[in-house]
């Protein structure tokens, strides 16, 4: 994320980003971490629970957002989060679908997916078909 975006996230929810990590993804996450965050420090505050920050990255083309501490309530939430980014364009923020490209899975909108991009299915059905050939030949 830029910096401009990791400060503001920093800025708003100073309990959260407590120790200032960057987070490892792209801009077009940035409303939905913000929406999490915000509803993160609704429950710290209504709980006294306070969830702090250790990670936020992208991972297999989702978000991943690791915290200490918390309630089944700020699991529930980023959890809903992380499954909600699996549809959203980690680079500009529209809908997105997650698809396979060069061995990474990234979730993309049609505008920013990589030429070549399959789908998760028809990426293990070509490995599956690359491990059966290596196999006849063995």
């Amino acid at each position: 994320m830029n910096h401009e975006h990791n400060q503001q996230l920093f800025e708003r929810y100073p309990k959260i980003f407590e120790h200032r990590e960057r987070l490892w993804c792209r801009d077009g996450w940035f409303d939905l971490i913000d929406a999490l965050c915000a509803r993160l420090q609704e429950v710290s505050d209504r709980t006294g629970s306070q969830v702090v920050a250790r990670q936020v990255k992208e991972k297999f083309g989702g978000l991943r957002f690791y915290v200490s501490e918390g309630t089944t309530e700020h699991a529930d939430a980023i959890a809903e989060a992380e499954q909600a980014s699996l549809h959203i364009c980690e680079v500009c923020g529209q809908p997105g679908v997650v698809k396979v490209s060069a061995g990474y899975v990234q979730c993309r909108c049609p505008d920013h997916m990589p030429e070549g991009a399959r789908s998760l299915e028809e990426h293990k059905e070509a490995v599956r078909a690359l491990r059966k050939a290596q196999d006849e030949k063995a």
